[in-house]
C-alpha cells in the first residue's frame, strides 16, 4: 500500500467520491474483475472503504492495485479473456494511464473542434498518452491481441500481394500465416472498409489483431524505401551498361573516321 492510500479525512468517512463521468465505469470494471474471479467480494468492499477515506478522488481500480490485490498483468489477462463493454476514455482513466482531467480536456477539444477525431487520437496528439499504451488498452477493450510489427518480422510474401499505395490507404499489415488463416494487423479494428479490403486480398480466414498506426506506417515506409533503392540500383546498372557499350564502340568509330579522312 502506498502513502497516498493512507491519507484520508475523518469528515469524509462513509462518503465514496467517484469521478463524475467515470463513476459507473469504475464500478463496472471492478464488478467485471469480480465476476471473472480476479478479485474477491472482500477485496472490492475493502477497497471501496479505503477509497471513501481518501482526500483526493481516485479510481476504484487504482485503489485496488495500490492495495496489491491485483496487478496490471492480471487485469490485462482478465480483460483479454473477457473484454469489458466500456468507453476507452473511462478505461484509460481506470487503468491509470491518464487522469480524469486529461479525459475532460480531450472531450472539450473534441466538442470544440466538432470533428470526427476520436478521443484516443486527441489524447496522443496532445501528448497526454503514448500511442502504444493507448493501442494496447484498445486491444483490451476489443479483446484483440496487440502486436508491434516491424519489416523484419512480417511475412514479405503476403505483403507482396498488394501494392504500397493500398497499404497507405488502408493502414493494415499482414503479419503471418497461421495454417489456413492469416493474421492481419489493423490500426482501427472497427473500420469495416479496411476489413473488407483485407478479405479481398487475403481471404476470409483472417485473424484480426491491433497495432499502432505509426508502426504500420513505418513498415510501409521502409518497404517504399527498399523499392526506391531497388529502382535506383536498376537504373544505375542500366546506365553503367549503356556507358560500357559507348566505351566499347567509340574506338571503332574513331578508327573509321580516321580511315575515311586518310584514304
Amino acid at each position: 500500500m502506498t502513502m497516498a492510500i493512507n491519507k484520508y479525512s475523518d469528515s469524509d468517512e462513509g462518503q465514496i467520491e467517484l469521478m463524475d463521468s467515470g463513476a459507473n465505469e469504475s464500478i463496472d470494471l471492478a464488478n467485471h474483475l469480480l465476476k471473472s474471479g480476479s478479485l474477491t467480494d472482500k477485496q472490492v468492499e475493502y477497497a471501496r472503504r479505503v477509497q471513501s477515506k481518501l482526500e483526493a478522488s481516485r479510481p476504484l481500480l487504482q485503489v485496488i492495485k495500490e492495495l496489491e490485490f491485483i496487478t496490471d498483468e492480471q487485469i490485462k489477462a482478465a480483460l483479454r479473456k473477457n473484454p469489458v463493454s466500456m468507453r476507452i476514455g473511462g478505461l484509460l482513466v481506470e487503468m491509470g494511464h491518464i487522469e480524469a482531467s486529461d479525459l475532460r480536456l480531450a472531450l472539450a477539444i473534441q466538442k470544440e473542434e466538432k470533428s470526427k477525431r476520436k478521443i484516443g487520437e486527441i489524447l496522443v496528439d496532445n501528448q497526454l498518452i503514448e500511442e502504444p499504451v493507448l493501442v494496447e488498452t484498445l486491444s483490451l477493450q476489443h479483446g484483440l491481441p496487440y502486436v508491434a510489427p516491424e519489416w523484419s518480422t512480417i511475412d514479405h510474401e503476403l505483403f507482396a500481394r498488394a501494392p504500397l499505395k493500398w497499404y497507405e490507404k488502408h493502414h493494415l499489415l499482414p503479419i503471418r500465416a497461421d495454417g489456413v488463416k492469416i493474421m492481419v494487423a489493423f490500426d482501427d479494428p472497427l473500420n469495416q472498409e479496411d476489413h473488407q479490403a483485407a478479405r479481398q486480398v487475403f481471404g476470409d480466414n483472417i485473424i484480426p489483431v491491433i497495432a499502432c498506426k505509426s508502426a504500420i506506417k513505418e513498415v510501409v515506409l521502409k518497404a517504399r524505401r527498399r523499392e526506391m533503392k531497388k529502382q535506383i540500383s536498376l537504373w544505375m546498372n542500366s546506365l553503367l551498361l549503356d556507358w560500357s557499350m559507348i566505351s566499347y564502340w567509340l574506338p571503332f568509330k574513331e578508327m573509321r573516321a580516321i580511315f575515311i579522312s586518310n584514304p
